[in-house]
C-alpha cells in the first residue's frame, strides 16, 4: 500500500504571497485557491472592500508590511466588463512607481490578477457544479448556453438563480455556493486564474 504523501508546511524562510481581493466573494474564492492550490506558500489575503479609491487603498495595505519580510503582491480585481483590460480606476503603473520611489524593497513586485469579467464568470467554468447546487433537473441544464464563462456577469448568475427559484448573494453569503465549485477545474480551465497561480508559484520559489 502507497504512502499518502505528507503535506509540507509553509517555511517562514519563504517570501510572502500578499493577495489584494476585491471584496468578500474574492475572500472566500480566493481562501479556497490557497487551500488546493497555494498550501506550500505563505499566503496572507485581506479585502480591499470594494474597487472605490483602489489605488490608495492597495498602498495603505503596502505601508504596513513588515520590512523584515519579502513580499509578492497580487491584486486581485474584477474587471466589470468583458472588452477591459484594467479593472476601473486602477493603476497599476502608478502603485509600481510610488513603491520604487519609496525605497520598499522588501516589496519585490506587484501584478494584477484579473477576473473577466467579474469572479461570478469563473463560476461559469464549473457550471455543472451551479446546476447541482440550484437542484436544476438534468434535462433543463444547458451548459452550452453559457458559453463562453467570461460572457456571464454577476447580474447573469443571478438571473440563473431567478429562474431556478433561488436568490444569489454575494459577499460572504456566497459561501456555500462557492464551497460547491470544483476549484481545480476552475483553476485548469479559466486562463486568468491559470497563469495567476504559475506566477505565484515561480515567484514563492525566489
Amino acid at each position: 500500500m502507497a504512502k499518502r504523501k505528507k503535506k509540507t508546511m509553509p517555511s517562514q524562510q519563504q517570501p510572502i504571497t500578499l493577495l489584494l481581493v476585491e471584496g468578500e466573494t474574492e475572500d472566500i474564492f480566493w481562501n479556497r485557491v490557497k487551500a488546493e492550490k497555494l498550501a506550500d506558500c505563505r499566503v496572507i489575503i485581506k479585502s480591499l472592500k470594494g474597487i472605490f479609491n483602489v489605488n490608495r487603498k492597495v498602498m495603505r495595505e503596502l505601508v504596513v508590511t513588515e520590512e523584515s519580510e519579502k513580499y509578492f503582491v497580487y491584486c486581485c480585481l474584477d474587471l466589470d466588463t468583458r472588452d477591459a483590460k484594467i479593472p476601473p480606476g486602477f493603476d497599476l503603473k502608478f502603485i509600481r512607481k510610488t513603491v520604487k520611489e519609496k525605497n520598499w524593497p522588501h516589496i519585490h513586485s506587484v501584478d494584477l490578477i484579473p477576473a473577466n469579467q467579474e469572479i461570478e464568470s469563473w463560476f461559469y467554468y464549473d457550471i455543472q457544479s451551479v446546476f447541482n447546487f440550484l437542484g436544476v433537473p438534468k434535462s433543463k441544464q444547458k451548459p452550452r448556453r453559457h458559453l463562453p464563462p467570461e460572457k456571464n456577469s454577476k447580474e447573469d448568475l443571478k438571473r440563473l438563480f431567478r429562474e431556478h427559484g433561488k436568490m444569489y448573494r454575494e459577499g460572504y453569503r456566497a459561501k456555500s455556493l462557492i464551497n460547491a465549485l470544483d476549484i481545480a477545474k476552475i483553476c485548469e480551465k479559466c486562463k486568468e486564474l491559470k497563469e495567476g497561480i504559475a506566477l505565484i508559484l515561480k515567484n514563492n520559489t525566489q
